[in-house]
C-alpha cells in the first residue's frame, strides 16, 4: 500500500482510475475505488491520509519516479 506523500505515487494517474487503466495499470480498480483511494486514519485527531494498493508488478506505480 501507497500513500498520497509516497515517491512511489503517479500524481497524473492514481492506481486503479480509468485514466491508469488505460494507460497499463494493473493495480486493483475495486480496491482502490477505482483511483479515489482508502482513507486511513489511525486516530481520531488526525488528518486522514489517501493511501492505494499497488499491484508489484505494475508499469505506473511499482517503480520510483526518474528524478
Amino acid at each position: 500500500m501507497t500513500t498520497d506523500r509516497s515517491p512511489f505515487m503517479n500524481r497524473e494517474r492514481a492506481p486503479g482510475s480509468p485514466d491508469a487503466v488505460a494507460a497499463g495499470c494493473t493495480c486493483a480498480v475495486e480496491d482502490n475505488a477505482h483511483g479515489h483511494g482508502v482513507l486511513l486514519q489511525s486516530d481520531p485527531t488526525d488528518e486522514p491520509t489517501r493511501a492505494w494498493w499497488i499491484a508489484a508488478d505494475c508499469p505506473l506505480h511499482a517503480t520510483l519516479p526518474h528524478a
